[in-house]
């Protein structure tokens, strides 16, 4: 058994101040509520935005609402899809995504901010049905992967919107999958060690804790699988640096 002793604590000045019958003067708090035709557009936006910035000192909390008509037109959607017409509820989705852009936009006329900016960028791929497998982003670019078999010229010229495009064709995604991989001291070092010959375009890893993905060439996808069986099954170290983190 383990014993410790800790100091009495100070009661809260404001359960004392109360037990003593004083009287509590406690700040005010101001909710700033917009919504509906206050944030219809950009013009009334930045109306709101006047208002919160005057109010700043005072520390408001300030709760942001749909947009005018958004949620009747959620509904709307929601509805057609409901009775299986999916073609009406996508075109209602799409018309509220590019009211929402045009704001945006109007809003932000030298670029919008990077988090707004890359949550545009994947709806264009959505919009296209075209699915991203690996994504690795900086503060100033985003990369990402597709099929190779995928049609692009379309969404490359949607994507010209954002910035400057390039596409690398003919690589390959090498994958290393196993238990705790995330948390496995050692294994991404071995791992580069590996392919130091092997030049890597993107690495990544993310949250997932079982997944550790490299792009490469296409004709250096075997030399890399190679490589890295020789250092990680070949010589048991993937499975003793996972029974070291368990």
């Amino acid at each position: 058994m383990t014993m410790h002793s800790e100091q009495p604590q100070e009661p809260h000045p404001l359960w004392k101040a109360s037990r003593e019958g004083k009287t509590v003067h406690q700040p005010e708090t101001i909710v700033m509520k917009f919504g509906g035709s206050s944030v219809a557009d950009a013009a009334h936006l930045r109306e709101v935005a006047i208002l919160v910035t005057q109010s700043l000192p005072k520390g408001p909390l300030v709760v942001l609402s749909a947009t005018a008509k958004t949620t009747d037109a959620l509904i709307e959607a929601a509805h057609r899809a409901e009775t299986g017409d999916l073609g009406a509820a996508l075109g209602l989705s799409r018309d509220l995504q590019m009211r929402h852009r045009d704001i945006a936009l109007e809003l932000f006329p030298k670029g919008l901010p990077a988090v707004l900016a890359r949550a545009n960028l994947f709806q264009v791929f959505s919009r296209h049905q075209i699915n991203v497998d690996l994504v690795a982003t900086t503060e100033s670019s985003v990369s990402c992967t597709v099929d190779g078999n995928e049609s692009l010229e379309a969404l490359l010229k949607d994507l010209a919107g954002f910035g400057t495009v390039g596409v690398a064709r003919d690589r390959t995604i090498v994958a290393i999958v196993g238990e705790r991989i995330k948390y496995s001291p050692g294994v991404t070092g071995r791992c580069f060690g590996a392919l130091q010959e092997i030049n890597i375009e993107m690495i990544s890893l993310g949250a997932s804790e079982i997944n550790l993905s490299f792009v490469v060439k296409k004709e250096d996808a075997t030399p890399a699988l190679r490589a890295l069986h020789a250092a990680l099954i070949t010589n048991r170290f993937f499975q003793q640096a996972v029974a070291r983190s368990a």
